[in-house]
């Protein structure tokens, strides 16, 4: 039986004519560039416990020099796709049917795009970490289980997208049922 599990990906893609949304407009944009690693690792090696890890980089750019023509900085780079992620995924499965989680998730080299009147510029978004933790107990034999969730566990603040920050800690609990 297979314990562990890595896989690494080298890619490059060259778009041409993609439609990008930038606040509420969609524009065009005549020639892109993705490229970038994404690596991946499973391992489930010791009873009950799965950990993965995954780490990305990405070089997106804009190739059309058309739509650089009246911006200040370097507005090359695409927004809201960041350069490095990082993703770390551990969960323990209890006797009982109590199966606790954690996630945790770092994002850094993400770059925005002003909008509104006068020339564009780019503005490179702070870094985050954001870590969040969860719980799940099985009743009534597997056909429904009670869960607690907390994202964004040691409040971080942080924003995707240039001007709308994330929310804070938030706390979800619930029932599922099946059928």
């Amino acid at each position: 039986e297979l314990k562990a599990f890595i896989s690494v990906a080298l890619f490059q893609i060259d778009a041409t004519n993609f439609i990008e949304r930038q606040d509420q407009v969609f524009s065009n944009i005549a020639s892109l560039r993705f490229r970038g690693v994404e690596t991946t690792a499973h391992y489930v090696g010791i009873e009950n416990l799965d950990l993965s890890a995954g780490y990305s980089y990405l070089d997106s750019e804009n190739m059309d020099p058309e739509n650089q023509s009246e911006a200040e900085g370097d507005t090359s780079r695409l927004q809201n796709r960041p350069t490095h992620k990082v993703t770390t995924s551990v969960s323990y499965h209890f006797d009982g049917g109590l199966t606790v989680n954690a996630d945790y998730l770092y994002i850094a080299g993400s770059y925005a795009l002003s909008s509104g009147s006068g020339p564009i510029k780019a503005f490179e978004l702070d870094s985050y970490h954001v870590v969040n933790v969860g719980a799940t107990q099985d009743i009534l034999g597997t056909s429904a289980q009670l869960f607690g969730r907390i994202d964004n566990l040691f409040d971080e603040d942080y924003a995707e997208t240039l001007g709308f920050a994330q929310p804070g800690r938030t706390f979800y609990g619930g029932v599922r049922a099946k059928y």
